[in-house]
């Protein structure tokens, strides 16, 4: 599809929608359909009184209202702002915090969340909000009188808010150049065809789902399918039952997905399912395990999957989406290296075999063909292949600014150009390896550990007794102090035998005293399944753990 911003997307749009709400049922959309509804939820949008340049904050919990009210912002040149569904009232304060970023900002929700939304948000906030909310069930759909908008490829298509896995959330916004530049530059990296089938279960208000896995299959006249998110949390297999029976080829999941599969395969019939149409799954949005990529491939392998499907890659929402991916007959790739050696500026040492002293990484592709990269050292001077240093990026597809926020952006992006991605890596043949990010290393004794590898290690000991980890670092006036928190809901007089063996085992592995690990009944993620450890130092700093 030829086309310079969404709405021409939306104009050359003949493909049906397919939404699969149970393991029963499945609702196809035609393109007429589709589109009738889109107009006359903008018809709704405009007689409510909202203008072109006016911000719409999405909290919609049914997949299809979502993609429907998306593309009536695009044709009212609304500027659409996706936001994690809040389901818990402990959550709601975020959405102070988004709004309050905005400038003449709507929201449209459901009646259901709209009544939680009283009883905890304060009277003078849900006072703002109450005049200026669009209830879903509200919306009458008889009506398609609409005023069409035309926007230009430098026009915001919508404001993607960061995951907040290392700071508080800030809106990336996003035109509709860099979306059509991005999603372009994807289907030539991957040779995306009208013959791909796509299927996806990832949330769309993060760009992973809405742009990787519902604009691509769009743009590139490919048939799709849409899961809910919680649907696939409460019936996994449905997405491998999904997969056989449409004979997809193109699907995505983050690491956690592929572990969630894998705890419920162990006692299936292999003939249940057929997952040899699958050409790619793409593996990306948190730190990509080569465990877990190695296990989900040994056992789909039980049912056809092919041992080159799973592709790590890399993407962020500040280059809209994708930035490195394995070209199309590649299979993920480990690389191992010296632990001492992973350090700024360092050239790594790479080790054949897997010990204690050694960290496995995984490839994450190539850089897409539009898209410059470079890796630098603390002072900027561009290091060559195999030495570790700060990833930046420039090209059409990376972001302008942050919104309503020049500070932010200033701090991110240079003046020509360059934006400092935040994540530490280095190029392996010709390939991206990531490392971690810079705010999650911990520096001991003039040495650097990863909060991910020493959560990692911690993990390996987990036998069933705990969920999983994460590691912070937390400077005293004497020392640097590792602190590893632990989800953990069994009776608390069995955790000092936790806390010792996660002691011992990290001390044996890497060298190095955890100073404290605590048990906290959940650790908070991102929609895409990052750890957000800012908010559990926040709140250990505050005693409440």
């Amino acid at each position: 599809m030829n086309c310079k911003t969404l709405l021409e997307v939306y104009n050359q749009l003949e493909m049906q929608h397919t939404f699969i709400v149970s393991a029963e049922n499945e609702i196809i959309i035609s393109a007429a359909e589709f589109k009738k509804n889109v107009e006359a939820i903008l018809y709704n949008l405009q007689t409510f009184g909202i203008k072109p340049g006016d911000e719409l904050l999405f909290q919609i919990n049914d997949e299809i209202r979502f993609v429907e009210t998306f593309w009536a912002c695009i044709l009212g040149k609304i500027i659409p702002v996706p936001y994690t569904y809040l389901e818990t009232g402990k959550e709601h304060y975020k959405l102070a915090g988004v709004w309050e970023g905005l400038t003449n900002p709507y929201l449209i929700t459901d009646k259901k969340s709209f009544d939680t939304f009283k009883d905890n948000l304060s009277s003078e906030f849900f006072k703002k909000i109450n005049k200026k909310t669009i209830i879903i069930e509200n919306i009458n759909y008889d009506t398609s009188n609409i005023k069409r908008q035309i926007p230009n490829e430098n026009d915001i298509a919508f404001i993607q808010f960061s995951s907040g896995s290392t700071s508080e959330p800030k809106g990336v916004v996003v035109t509709h150049k860099n979306i059509i530049a991005s999603i372009n530059a994807t289907i030539r990296a991957m040779r995306v065809t009208e013959k791909d089938i796509y299927l996806s279960w990832l949330p769309l208000t993060h760009s992973f789902g809405l742009i990787g896995t519902y604009l691509t299959p769009l743009i590139a006249r490919c048939q799709f399918y849409i899961m809910p998110t919680k649907l696939f949390v409460t019936h996994p297999l449905l997405w491998l039952d999904r997969i056989s029976n449409h004979k997809v080829t193109i699907t995505a999941s983050p690491n956690f997905g592929l572990k969630h599969v894998c705890r419920y395969v162990q006692h299936i019939n292999k003939q249940n399912f057929d997952l040899s149409s699958l050409r790619i799954i793409i593996d990306g949005a948190e730190p990509v395990s080569a465990e877990v990529c190695e296990e989900f491939t040994n056992k789909m392998t039980n049912f056809n999957m092919k041992s080159n499907v799973v592709k790590p890659s890399y993407g962020l929402s500040e280059a809209t989406l994708v930035v490195s991916t394995p070209e199309n007959c590649d299979s993920y790739t480990e690389v191992l290296v010296e632990r001492k050696h992973v350090r700024i500026g360092q050239k790594i040492i790479e080790h054949e075999v897997h010990s204690n002293n050694s960290m496995k990484f995984v490839e994450v592709g190539r850089i897409l063909d539009n898209i410059d990269s470079k890796i630098v050292d603390d002072e900027g001077k561009v290091l060559e292949e195999g030495f570790v240093g700060h990833l930046l990026l420039k090209g059409e597809a990376i972001f302008k600014e942050y919104y309503k926020n020049q500070k932010a952006t200033e701090e991110t992006k240079d003046l020509q150009g360059w934006l400092d991605t935040g994540d530490l890596g280095f190029f392996h043949n010709g390939n991206l390896v990531l490392t971690g990010r810079e705010k999650d290393v911990i520096f001991i004794k003039g040495e650097n550990f990863y909060a991910h590898d020493l959560e990692n290690i911690c993990n390996e000991i987990a036998e069933g007794d705990f969920s999983k980890t994460a590691i912070c670092g937390e400077y005293d006036v004497h020392r640097e102090k590792v602190i590893c928190f632990v989800e953990y809901n069994q009776e608390k007089e069995s955790f000092s035998e936790i806390q010792n063996r996660i002691k011992r085992h990290v001390l044996s592995k890497v060298g190095i005293g955890i100073t404290e690990v605590i048990p906290v009944k959940e650790i908070p993620v991102t929609v895409s399944g990052k750890l957000k450890r800012y908010i559990l130092l926040e709140q250990y700093r505050q005693g409440l753990l």
